[in-house]
């Protein structure tokens, strides 16, 4: 990643906006264990796939071995890293969503079940607003697809509603990507506009992630969370 792009971005991730750390990045402590229970993908086009990764942190002084890890619908598949966390490591619980066969919000769940007795079961939730569109904000392109030889491309997202908004945070679910803010902020009737950069560095193969983008409204009193699929083909 390139040095000033790499510290915009960590800038970005810092200064999410209280309203989207509450949805997605909220953390407590459960008996040694820390995590974050909920995470907001916000709209999403339909019929795509999103990821997402649950950080377990064990703060105690023993091993924790992860035994089961379900979800509550065949449109969520669900893994852990590793089948033990470590005292003073972490784990982190995988998620791809897929929004085919769904239209506006929706919440779904994945069950972690542990040999820890004090924390034998953590449930988390992700929740979507699937193929809607806040104040007709729609990403264009709404998914990313990257063959051999693209070596960037823009993303979009229209204003032709709101006095002002402004992009106040992103955050990529894999790092397969460097992101470039051309435009941050856009009054009505005009834009915001990114740059999507795949790393030179990566291997052969499919590489998926996807982008969650936080869009501050003034107007209002929440912000827009909206996420992109991002898929990159390298041979």
């Amino acid at each position: 990643m390139r040095p000033r792009r790499r510290w915009l971005y960590l800038l970005l991730i810092m200064t999410l906006p209280l309203a989207a750390l509450s949805a997605s990045n909220q953390r407590i402590e459960n008996a040694g264990l820390e995590y974050g229970e909920i995470h907001e993908f916000g709209h999403i086009g339909f019929g795509y796939k999103v990821f997402y990764g649950y950080i377990i942190v064990n703060h105690g002084d023993k091993p924790v071995r992860i035994e089961k890890v379900s979800s509550s619908c065949e449109c969520t598949k669900a893994f852990a890293s590793d089948s033990t966390i470590a005292p003073g490591d972490s784990v982190s619980i995988q998620i791809t969503f897929e929004t085919t066969n769904y239209y506006g919000r929706t919440s779904r769940s994945v069950l972690v079940e542990t040999d820890y007795p004090k924390v034998p079961k953590i449930t988390f939730y992700h929740q979507a607003t699937i193929g809607q569109w806040y104040h007709y904000i729609k990403p264009d392109p709404i998914s990313l697809f990257f063959l051999p030889g693209n070596n960037s491309k823009k993303i979009v997202l229209p204003n032709p509603a709101l006095d002002r908004v402004e992009l106040s945070g992103f955050e990529a679910s894999h790092p397969h990507f460097d992101v470039n803010v051309i435009t941050g902020k856009a009054a009505r009737g005009e834009q915001l506009e990114l740059e999507i950069l795949p790393l030179a560095e990566l291997k052969a193969g499919t590489h998926l992630s996807s982008l969650t983008l936080t869009v501050k409204l003034p107007e209002e009193a929440k912000d827009y969370v909206l996420t992109i699929p991002v898929k990159i083909a390298r041979f």
